[in-house]
Parts: structure tokens; sequence; C-alpha cells
């Protein structure tokens, strides 16, 4: 079957999940890093920064490592943005994966139709990437049949062009919203404080590169490893 963006959103949901999980304990600086008075010590703090977080983070693991029942046991701060991300992607998965399976999914023929894996839950646990990944495969019609009863039919039936239509548009908001949170995406931003030539200065980052200024007018170049080229 052809990989369509949709197939790979959806993936790509359930891969980055743990990723976002783990930077709830993240803080990093918003985006861009403030610039007043020097722009190149604004950059520069980032790298401050990862240390810190490296050292907070760390610290995190080896809390969870820890019997609760230690006294002086703290919980890390959580990162807001993130969590905020989090509930909002999960809460659109969910809220989709409900109302999809209550058009899709047909009643059980019996108790081994019913206990069928492949089926939906309303209830119990339910996660984000769970219902990605069951998402994906009503995307991609997996029949969702018991290997050892192939007699019984199986329990979906086939997406519509309206279906499709909604999970596309859930699957592209919430993975782009993920790769928001996680410093994914590229980013171009105009400074508020301009060169010294008085040009404006543009702020280049995410996507997993280290942020780059450059001025629009001289050229001037600035880099996380503070160096600066006419």
């Amino acid at each position: 079957m052809t990989t369509t963006a949709t197939d790979r959103r959806l993936y790509d949901i359930s891969r980055l999940w743990p990723d976002l999980t783990d930077a709830l304990t993240e803080h990093t600086n918003s985006w861009p890093p403030a610039g007043k008075g020097d722009l190149l010590r604004a950059l520069d703090q980032r790298d401050a920064d990862e240390v810190a977080y490296a050292r907070a983070h760390a610290a995190h693991r080896r809390s969870r490592e820890r019997d609760p029942g230690q006294i002086g046991e703290v919980s890390a701060p959580l990162n807001v943005g993130i969590l905020d991300t989090i509930r909002a992607v999960e809460a659109a998965l969910l809220h989709l994966a409900d109302t999809l399976a209550a058009d899709i999914q047909q009643s059980a023929h019996n108790d081994e139709d019913a206990a069928n894996p492949a089926r939906w839950r309303w209830t119990g646990t339910r996660t984000a990437p769970e219902a990605a990944l069951w998402l994906l495969a009503r995307w991609d019609d997996h029949p969702g049949r018991l290997r050892d009863r192939p007699d019984i039919p199986s329990p979906f039936r086939a997406l519509s062009d309206a279906h499709r239509a909604r999970i596309t548009a859930v699957a592209d908001g919430a993975c782009a919203r993920i790769e928001q949170a996680l410093d994914l995406v590229g980013r171009d931003r105009i400074l508020a404080e301009p060169c010294a030539c008085g040009g404006r200065i543009t702020l280049r980052g995410g996507g997993g590169a280290d942020p780059v200024a450059r001025c629009g007018q001289c050229g001037r170049v600035w880099t996380l490893a503070g160096s600066a080229a006419a």
C-alpha cells in the first residue's frame, strides 16, 4: 500500500510521543531568545541552558529511580507548554477515535469477537499513541480479524471520504503541534533589536539546528559558538 502523508503523521505521533513526555521536565528559553543589549550573549545563553537542563534531567531520572517512600522526594517542575501540548493532542486523538469507532465499529458477534484487541475501547487505559496507531490501522484498511477465527468478519466498516478527511485534519494538527513543541521545525524571526549598522537581524533556528542570527544589511552573522563574521 502506498504510504501517504497521513500515514506518516499518524506514525510520527506515536514515534515522537516518548520524546514529548520526556520533555515535560525540559525548560528552554522562548523563541526567539531575548537579545537586549547583546545579541551574542543571548545566543550563548542557550549553551548554559542546555547544561542546566542536562543536570536537572539527570536529577529527575535519579529521583524516579528512588523509593517513593524516601523522605525528601520532590517532583520535578513540569514544562507547562509541553503539558498543554500533551493534553490537547491526546484529547483530540481520543475524541476522534471515539467518534470514528462509533461510526465504523460493528457490534460483536460473540465473546471472542468482543475481546478482539483490534477493537477500539471506550474505557480503560487510553493513550494518544494507542489512538494514533488505531487510526493508522483504520486508515490503511486493516481488517482486524481474529487470526484463529477467519469466519468472524472484520469488526470495522470501510472509511468514508468524510472519515478520511477528519483523520487527515486531526493528524496534521496533532503532528504539527508535537513538532513545534519539540522544536523540530525550522523557524525564522525578525528581532526587535537592530544591528549596529541599523539593519534588521533575522534569527533562524529550530529543526535540530543551532540558532544563527544574520543582519540583512551588513551581513554580520552571530552563532552559538560565540563568533561573528562581517
